[in-house]
């Protein structure tokens, strides 16, 4: 099914250098053409940092189009030419401060894939030295620091969390659950 779609005409509908919106036609499997809205992306990365006591260290920051301030990992854009694991530690000092002495890949997730054409690549990092950050003009962001318990624990709520936070979290948990069981 997925090789018996294809895209008749594409046109960016929506450019601010930030992203774009990207407007599809389709022709469906069944013969019909359809309109797609989405929006392209070269990925992206987040970072489960645990600090020398295994809390973890995340992000506090207000979310509009959820009109929420939420907890949610360091994290961003893969720039174009960056590898994700280089993407991965820079967002980390960016964002938080903190350069990891050690990181490696723990899996992925597509967070939206309806209308965002994004691979969110996540990270675990270990052995945090301290730094200052480097924030964009846009960010706001408040670094804290929660007891793994405790972020487990709110992502097993039923209050909404962010999913790229809550795919982290539950991944490593099980991993841990599998490896010492």
């Amino acid at each position: 099914m997925q090789n018996s779609w294809s895209v008749l005409l594409r046109e960016v509908v929506y450019d601010c250098g930030f992203f774009q919106v990207i407007r599809d036609q389709l022709r469906r499997p069944d013969g019909r053409q359809q309109d797609y809205s989405w929006l392209p992306s070269n990925g992206a990365v987040s970072v489960l940092a645990f600090d020398e006591s295994l809390n973890l260290v995340v992000t506090r920051q207000y979310r509009h189009p959820v009109r929420k301030t939420m907890l949610d990992l360091p994290g961003g854009g893969i720039n174009p030419g960056e590898s994700p694991i280089d993407a991965a530690r820079r967002e980390l000092r960016e964002e938080t401060g903190y350069v990891a002495g050690r990181i490696s890949e723990i899996g992925a997730i597509y967070p939206s894939p309806a209308r965002l054409g994004t691979v969110m690549t996540v990270f675990a990092a270990f052995d945090l030295e301290p730094g200052p950050t480097d924030l964009d003009d846009e960010e706001l962001v408040e670094v804290v620091r929660v007891p793994w318990a405790d972020v487990l624990d709110m992502v097993l709520t039923d209050s909404p969390v962010d999913s790229t936070l809550a795919y982290a979290v539950l991944l490593w948990h099980a991993k841990s659950m599998t490896e010492n069981p």
